[in-house]
């Protein structure tokens, strides 16, 4: 299921080495800012209103001049139900899956992680709730997961 997103580019002569993080991202060198979540929106380009919503959110967070350089937007991939995807591939049986994990991937990829290890190690039962085999129900239409 489609999310939309925008993100902000962003020049600064400030020297920061750190990520920043709450409500909207913001990565030194790169100066990526974002990002909008717009769950229901599937228009084409960005909009004033997700560059307000990041430079609300941003000025929050950061107290250092900068400029606005580019505004992006783009169409994120998503599960159904937005819980992570893991377990073998249902028609390849060589192929193991592991995606899904979202905007928190940084904090469950090491859980989950040790869980698909577990599983290909040891047999250890994947729980259902992020277990492939929950997909078994839905088919694709062309646009959508139904």
């Amino acid at each position: 299921r489609p999310l939309k997103g925008e993100t902000l580019a962003l020049q600064t002569a400030e020297n920061v080495s750190k990520i920043y993080n709450r409500g909207v991202y913001v990565v030194p060198n790169i100066w990526k800012v974002g990002a909008t979540y717009q769950f229901n929106d599937t228009t084409r380009g960005p909009t004033d209103q997700g560059l307000q919503e990041l430079l609300g959110k941003l000025e929050e967070l950061i107290c250092f001049p900068y400029q606005v350089i580019t505004q992006s937007w783009g169409m994120r991939p998503t599960t159904p139900d937005r819980r992570p995807i893991l377990g073998p591939h249902p028609s390849h049986n060589s192929v193991v899956i592991f995606n899904g994990l979202g905007t928190k991937g940084v904090c469950l990829a090491p859980y989950f992680s040790n869980v698909l290890a577990s599983w290909l190690e040891n047999h250890a039962p994947i729980n259902k709730e992020v277990d492939i085999q929950r997909y078994k129900h839905y088919h694709y239409d062309g646009n959508l997961l139904r």
